[in-house]
């Protein structure tokens, strides 16, 4: 039952010429985890293992004729006994066991595996199903694989659904268990807690990236809370997560902590001094490979836009989510751009330094409709339905002719060229220069960001 399993597969590409069958959007696709001290409904037989496949394997899905490849939901549930830990804590550390399933899952060989919770995207190559590649043999590898790295962990019981109304069933018990946990992360603040956590799980695809964990910001790809982060160092405390002493405030705004500079710069060797946890230009959280939604200046209106993984239509810069995840998840520091979990718009530090929900001025209409669905400040609820998205705005020109119309006192962060001046330098907040210069064969007005690492031209 075993399959060709290593490290030196993990974010190999499969391309969709050679895809047979892919899992996720727009079907459903999630995966779950739990964990408990003492189970008994499962007869493993004297085996750790025990894999159950509810509904068809992979030979038995049939192309279509105007697909490339088969396209279906999928679900994968996972139960682990693990003894010596009270339920509080096992429940705790779910989500950072399920974390993992995606590093496992691409360990497969012909098998590739993204995003997380309920918006995971799994690929599988038509060679390995040629050579006998099963769900049979997906599950026992991906069971064999979380026995090696949680040595703790005694059993294993993993699920695999095809049948498309078990998944959609079973996609409605995982979402109460997702809100379970956001909810419970809510019940802290950065200024109750003396220690931070640091989260590297991420450095298997970044491996300059380390993420920061306090109660007010969850990590970067929104699945590990504080709680979550310090109960899987109670239980693995030689694993991923460590937790550090977060030290004096150094700037409330920023959310600037001594602790977290002096972790940053011996965990980066130096290449970052410091970090900020409420700001989005200065000294910014960077971004790991998982990320479901971007943060991105729009120094036209003085504000910033929000895009989430489901909006395949570009922003009003003109870049997509995958663009602009390809220019930020590389582990370094962006002013401006920044990789955010869910959870961290929900929080009342969410950019504090920059004004919060008062300065963004974009944002995809799948995720304004969630947010303003799930905030508790209505306040906040009512700022949000004002923020235009891709339904009401296509560019920068047509952004800044709405709040116009909303009369809603947008600071300009350019002005007219004076004469004779063949270039002139405008600070924006902690930004790096933004340059205006005179095109003069085309005589155009083109507006640069100089970032690093992220080439954007803006023609206005």
């Amino acid at each position: 039952m075993d399959c060709d399993t290593s490290s030196e597969y993990c974010g190999e590409y499969i391309r969709n010429s050679d895809i047979f069958i892919r899992f996720g959007e727009p079907y459903p696709a999630f995966q779950c985890v739990s964990c408990k001290g003492d189970f008994l409904e499962f007869d493993f037989s004297n085996n750790r293992i025990k894999i159950r496949v509810t509904g068809p394997e992979i030979t038995d899905f049939v192309k279509s004729e105007n697909e490339q490849f088969i396209k279906a939901g999928i679900g994968i549930r996972i139960y682990l006994k693990i003894p010596g830990f009270s339920d509080d804590v096992l429940q705790n550390i779910e989500s950072i066991i399920e974390k993992k399933i995606g590093d496992l899952i691409s360990e497969i060989k012909g098998v590739s595996h993204e995003n997380l919770r309920d918006e995971i995207v799994i690929k599988i190559r038509k060679a390995e199903v040629e050579n006998g590649l099963s769900f049979e043999k997906i599950g026992y590898c991906l069971s064999k694989l979380i026995l090696r790295d949680y040595q703790y962990v005694d059993f294993v019981y993993t699920e695999i659904i095809t049948d498309q109304i078990s998944v959609n069933k079973e996609l409605e018990i995982v979402k109460r268990i997702y809100e379970k946990r956001d909810k419970a992360a809510k019940m802290l603040r950065d200024e109750n807690v003396s220690k931070f956590y640091l989260c590297k799980m991420c450095q298997n695809a970044t491996p300059e990236h380390v993420c920061i964990i306090t109660p007010d910001r969850p990590s970067v790809c929104g699945t590990i809370h504080w709680q979550e982060a310090q109960a899987f160092e109670t239980v693995d405390p030689f694993g991923s997560i460590s937790g550090f002493e977060k030290g004096e405030i150094l700037n409330e705004k920023s959310g600037e902590y001594s602790g977290i500079n002096e972790t940053m710069k011996t965990e980066t060797k130096g290449k970052i001094k410091k970090l900020s946890l409420y700001s989005l230009y200065e000294n910014p959280h960077t971004t790991g490979a998982s990320v479901n939604i971007i943060a991105f200046a729009i120094p036209e209106l003085n504000g910033f836009g929000i895009i989430d993984r489901q909006t395949d239509f570009p922003t009003v810069n003109g870049l997509t989510f995958e663009n602009l995840k390809a220019s930020v998840s590389g582990g370094i520091q962006i002013p401006g751009f920044m990789g955010i979990g869910e959870p961290y718009l929900y929080s009342p530090n969410f950019f504090k330094k920059e004004g919060g929900w008062r300065n963004v001025v974009w944002i995809s209409s799948k995720l304004k409709e969630k947010v303003i669905d799930k905030t508790e400040n209505r306040e906040i609820a009512e700022i949000i339905k004002t923020i235009p998205t891709e339904n009401d705005v296509a560019d920068i020109y047509e952004l800044k002719k709405y709040y116009k119309f909303d009369e809603r006192e947008i600071k300009e962060i350019y002005t007219e060229k004076p004469e004779n001046m063949k270039k002139m330098k405008i600070e924006f907040l902690s930004i790096p220069i933004i340059e205006n210069y005179e095109n003069e064969s085309k005589k155009q007005n083109i507006r640069k960001i100089k970032i690093p690492n992220v080439k954007i031209t803006i023609k206005k």
